[in-house]
């Protein structure tokens, strides 16, 4: 998880007023406040992920990656696993991995 959030924070300082996603849920607390309709926190660690915004990250990963998702079945871990982040910016350049 660490690594996920150096490379999002490193992202944002990049590309000003850029926002990052994270993937799956937020993970800073035990039991989140939220829940409790109390504000965050940890406002500024608090990241959208991309599936809340309406991301289909399924889609995603097949049409920019050319990689299928695996998921669990029966009981079985996939034998893999995907994790992506986003970043919602104004720049139109394209990252590549190399700058990650």
């Amino acid at each position: 998880m660490e690594f996920f959030y150096e490379k999002t924070k490193y992202l944002e300082e990049k590309y000003e007023e850029s926002v990052s996603l994270a993937w799956g849920k937020c993970y800073i607390c035990n039991e989140c406040t939220r829940k409790h309709s109390k504000k965050c926190r940890y406002e500024d660690d608090l990241r959208y992920s991309i599936e809340s915004l309406g991301g289909n990250v399924d889609k995603l990963s097949k049409d920019l990656f050319n990689i299928e998702l695996k998921w669990a079945q029966r009981g079985k871990l996939p034998k893999y696993y995907f994790n992506s982040i986003g970043l919602l910016t104004k720049e139109d350049e394209i990252l590549t991995d190399y700058e990650l």
